[in-house]
């Protein structure tokens, strides 16, 4: 008998309540599932990089640049160099190069290496150990290496530090991936096995060729299921929602009254002019539905169901890499999904937490600020009333004078106003 498993208990230091409400999202049998405790033990060095970087030397400096990639294919980069320090030794192997441009033929950075740092995740930067046969050349571009360089890290790189999580060989190539549950960061998973009969909270996630990576924050213990099944379920916390995540989600319903309130009510704005105006269209949906986009933490364009985002994409079929959803992908803040449409430039027309403009709302906000004008409603001062017409039985009028055939220009406001 399965137990209820709506809510389990945490401890003070985990929680200020004693229950926590979970929902169940997914649950079934899975193979293939490896528990590792120790960092030495998450990737192994026969992984094979497939991307080339761009290497520059000055001095006994060197750095190898991989920041033109994306971070799906720099997940065994950032594996293997995760718990590296500063003096630890790496080495480079297959480090052939040629240029032909340069008239560079078989140069070689093969050697071993010093590592510093990493820096913003794609670049490692390093000193040179060993030195490398490349002559003169100082600057090596991505494209004229012969093969991807491979980095091999030294055995006793932090091999004892403590890191928990559980390996899906099987891979996310097949019906039993774990990343086809559609797990995030904060999620629950739940394992009946021998050894490993918990919950644990997910702490980061990767999927580096086929192979499936769940990082825990609680401890497990080393455990080979690779040929036997396990249940699974995959449960999320349950997040009400609070006054200022329900005033964000309804913004785009609510940033429709400033614009109409600038307009008296006798002069109330067309329906269908007020969508040119906002960009937005006449739908049949419910005042309730909300789609976007907006900005949530810098992150822009979100929508808050699938649908908006799909069809704001330039591509609805397309799936990123280690992902299951066409056409959207998904952001979680305070616990409320939000989705953004894939094929997207990044830092063109999508941002990753860098984005920073003036939203339509807040132009209205600033109109709003602006007094209004007298013109606004009353008829423009620079038109001369024409003459009553005469009785019948009048001589026709005079004709009108010369100045009439081109208007003076209108005299200045004598005060406020926006001014020619």
């Amino acid at each position: 008998m399965i137990r209820n498993l709506n809510t389990r208990r945490f401890n003070a230091s985990k929680t200020k309540s004693n229950k926590l409400t979970l929902d169940l999202l997914n649950k079934g049998l899975f193979y293939g599932l490896v528990f590792f405790d120790k960092s030495k033990d998450i990737i192994p060095n026969t992984e094979r990089l497939t991307v080339k970087p761009t290497v520059t030397i000055n001095g006994n400096d060197i750095f190898f640049d991989y920041s033109s990639y994306s971070s799906n294919l720099l997940n065994i980069l950032n594996l293997k160099f995760k718990y590296a320090t500063s003096g630890d030794i790496f080495t480079i192997t297959d480090g052939s190069y040629e240029n032909p441009v340069q008239y560079v033929d078989d140069v070689n950075i093969t050697g071993t290496y010093i590592f510093q740092e990493m820096l913003n995740e794609t670049i490692i930067k390093a000193k040179i150990n060993s030195a490398p046969d490349v002559g003169a050349v100082t600057l090596f571009q991505s494209n004229y290496f012969v093969g991807p360089p491979q980095l091999t890290l030294s055995s006793s790189i932090k091999g004892d530090i403590n890191v928990y999580g559980v390996k899906n060989l099987l891979g996310s190539s097949s019906k039993n991936s774990l990343i086809a549950l559609g797990p995030q960061v904060g999620d629950q998973i739940k394992f009946n096995t021998k050894l490993n009969t918990k919950t644990f909270t997910i702490k980061n996630l990767y999927r580096v060729n086929n192979v499936e990576y769940l990082f825990f924050e609680e401890e497990c213990v080393v455990e080979n299921n690779f040929s036997e099944s396990i249940f699974i379920e995959h449960l999320r916390e349950k997040v009400k929602e609070t006054p200022q995540q329900s005033i964000a989600e309804n913004n785009a319903v609510v940033e429709e009254e400033p614009l109409q309130s600038q307009v008296d009510s006798t002069e109330r704005i067309p329906q269908e002019q007020l969508n040119l105006l906002t960009g937005r269209t006449t739908t049949t949906q419910p005042r309730n539905t909300k789609t976007g986009p907006f900005a949530v933490q810098g992150y822009y364009p979100l929508y808050t169901t699938p649908e908006g985002a799909i069809e704001a994409s330039p591509d609805p079929t397309l799936i990123r890499d280690g992902e299951t959803t066409a056409g959207y992908h998904v952001h979680v803040f305070n616990g409320k999904e939000f989705y953004m449409p894939n094929g997207l430039i990044k830092d063109v027309t999508f941002y990753h937490g860098n984005y920073s403009t003036i939203t339509d709302s807040a132009i209205r906000e600033v109109r709003e600020r602006i007094p209004r004008q007298p013109t606004q409603r009353s008829t423009p001062v620079n038109r001369t009333p024409e003459p009553p017409a005469p009785p019948p039985s009048s001589p026709p009028p005079p004709s009108p004078p010369v100045r009439r055939s081109t208007p003076a220009p209108p005299s200045a406001p004598s005060g406020g106003g926006y001014g020619y």
